[in-house]
């Protein structure tokens, strides 16, 4: 129901049994923390709204590969193609991605 994995979940559970409903609020900020800080983030999100060609790429629009390869050759994070869809999805990019 909440999307966790069995594993946080039963984490969380034990967390609970041991210190109720405090505990888990204690647990603050939990996930993995970005790999794109936000500054970096905003520079991909410049650059996708623009054309790849002002940012040294071959290429007429950007497509999802496109995205991956530039956040790459950029910052050395390797994304997984699921991970880039969310990133476009998740911060309105849609408008500027040619769909492979």
């Amino acid at each position: 129901m909440l999307g966790l994995s069995p594993a946080t979940a039963r984490r969380y559970q034990s967390i609970f049994a041991m210190g109720g409903a405090d505990a888990l609020m204690g647990l603050g900020d939990v996930g993995r923390r970005p790999r794109l800080t936000t500054d970096r983030l905003a520079r991909v999100i410049g650059a996708i709204r623009q054309s790849p060609h002002r940012v040294g790429l071959a290429a007429e629009r950007w497509t999802n590969p496109l995205v991956q390869r530039y956040i790459e050759r950029e910052f050395q994070i390797s994304y997984s193609y699921s991970h880039i869809n969310r990133l476009i999805r998740d911060h309105g990019l849609q408008h500027w991605i040619r769909q492979a």
